[in-house]
């Protein structure tokens, strides 16, 4: 369980995660939207992999730019021409 899991984990609604992010990401420059396009990301990876739907057809669900682990497999990072580092493009 990465620390931001815990953050996503408290949230019951759309609107909770809303008001999650304003309050722990809100106007603080790069850094703050750096941790929004972070606690998404893994919100998004944590969906895909728990929803019915996507969990039965999708084999692999990788958060691309992991700050905790590098789960991204370099071999799959160059086939696709992804950079190292985040660019915060999403």
């Amino acid at each position: 369980m990465y620390p931001l899991d815990r953050n996503i984990a408290s949230c019951r609604s759309w609107e909770d995660f809303e008001q999650l992010v304003a309050n722990e990401y809100g106007d603080k420059g790069s850094s703050g939207n750096k941790g929004k396009g972070d606690i998404f990301e893994r919100l998004t990876q944590l969906f895909l992999k728990t929803s019915p739907i996507y969990a039965s057809k999708l084999k692999h669900v990788w958060w691309c730019n992991n700050p905790y682990t590098n789960e991204f497999p370099s071999d799959v990072r160059r086939k696709l021409n992804l950079p190292d580092d985040d660019e915060g493009i999403d």
